[in-house]
């Protein structure tokens, strides 16, 4: 049962270590900036009126996503929230 344990933390870290590359690699820290968002505002407040649930659901599972793997971005989802 110890061997296992390991494994899990391995198979953690190295999908943790993908999603983190993903995001450089296809510049999504793009998005996290509070110029992205001033210049997107309209758009983004359109989308919200249009699907205020679905709306909600997908910045709220980000915004976990984000706090919860302590990446950065979360202050702007907080600020933009």
């Amino acid at each position: 049962m110890k061997q296992v344990l390991p494994l899990k933390k391995i198979v953690i870290v190295i999908v943790l270590g993908l999603i983190i590359w993903g995001a450089r690699k296809f510049g999504l820290q793009d998005y996290l900036s509070l110029t992205y968002l001033r210049d997107n505002a309209d758009i983004l407040r359109s989308h919200v009126a249009e699907q205020p649930l679905l709306s909600s659901l997908i910045y709220f599972g980000a915004y976990v996503l984000v706090a919860a793997l302590s990446l950065p971005g979360a202050a702007i989802m907080t600020l933009a929230g």
